[in-house]
């Protein structure tokens, strides 16, 4: 999960709950809100990539 740190506190709370779930990985970026992937494309890749490689390579 990638959220920025100017998400809302309702879905900030929202993402902290999902984030406790197992497997779950979070990427909190200094910047953003809601629609982080629109906002900060290049900054998302950076964040996914990897993850998406790990799972992929498995």
């Amino acid at each position: 999960m990638v959220d920025g740190d100017k998400t809302p506190p309702k879905s900030r709370a929202e993402m902290e709950a999902l984030a406790e779930l197992p497997n779950v990985q979070v990427a909190r970026l200094p910047r953003g809100k809601l629609s982080i992937h629109e906002e900060f494309p290049e900054a998302v890749e950076q964040a996914i990539v990897p993850f998406l490689r790990s799972e992929t390579s498995q």
